[in-house]
């Protein structure tokens, strides 16, 4: 095999945040380019691997996870040379691992050399030189959806290109809505749909993310957005926030994968 074919690839998740405008010091790894890395293939010949890909085993429905981006790493720790954030999952983790684990017996049964390490969920941001203290103090949390798994080439100066992509369904996305924000919201039930609305509330203002609430036993839709307008509605009074309550309208449905689906209309 030739080297002049060669490139640095690897699987990673497409990973979408409202990212903050930043004048911290380090290198900034354009928003487009931010991943969660699933598996480090290293400097190989993408031809084979582009042509194997037709059988990897994909499950359905598959629902991109949502979390969230709750602290800073500082990677490797004795000299650290990148900044990330760390993504705890509250919804998708389970999906996540296994769809990991299958992927790498995939490429294991393929001869594909692997770093088999637990998986250390995060995202990075930026790289050397920055300072530690200033990205300390400038932290918030912030929320974070899956959007595409994507096998990716590093081109160098701090870009990935996809070569190849798998879809998600994201647990929510923003929709062009008339005066108003709106989001279609998915879950593969109640509870799920209810902290996928949450988790999109904060991706309009991210500290709606210290309101979030659990589901309730047994709670019904419309007893699900009661506690949505409590929840926004206590925030506004304690903090202020551009979001004010939500909509009523909008029928709880289900997608052509079997998803329940609603249009979350926001009031700002």
């Amino acid at each position: 095999m030739g080297t002049n074919n060669q490139r640095n690839l690897f699987f990673g998740l497409e990973a979408c945040a409202p990212w903050p405008e930043s004048s911290l010091q380090g290198r900034m790894i354009p928003e487009e380019s931010r991943h969660l890395t699933l598996a480090f293939l290293g400097k190989l010949d993408p031809k084979p691997l582009l042509e194997q890909l037709p059988s990897l085993p994909v499950p359905e429905p598959l629902l991109g996870g949502a979390g969230v981006c709750d602290r800073l790493l500082f990677l490797p720790e004795r000299r650290p040379r990148v900044v990330s954030y760390h993504v705890r999952w509250p919804s998708g983790e389970a999906e996540l691992l296994s769809f990991r684990d299958a992927l790498f017996r995939w490429l294991l049964s393929l001869d594909y050399r692997l770093d088999e390490r637990p998986l250390l969920s995060h995202v990075t941001v930026a790289r050397a030189p920055f300072d530690e203290g200033k990205w300390k103090k400038e932290f918030h949390q912030l929320p974070l959806i899956a959007k595409a798994v994507h096998l990716y080439q590093s081109r160098g100066e701090l870009t990935y290109l996809p070569l190849w992509s798998l879809p998600l369904s994201p647990a929510f996305e923003e929709l062009s809505h008339t005066g108003e924000a709106a989001f279609a919201v998915r879950g593969k039930d109640l509870n799920e749909l209810y902290l996928h609305a949450q988790l999109a509330c904060s991706f309009l203002y991210p500290p709606f993310l210290d309101y979030l609430l659990p589901p309730l036993e047994n709670e019904s839709f419309e007893e699900m957005i009661i506690r949505l307008n409590e929840s926004l509605s206590r925030l506004d009074e304690e903090i202020g926030s551009p979001v004010k309550a939500l909509s009523f309208h909008g029928e709880l449905q289900r997608d052509e994968k079997g998803l329940l689906f609603w249009e979350m209309i926001l009031d700002i």
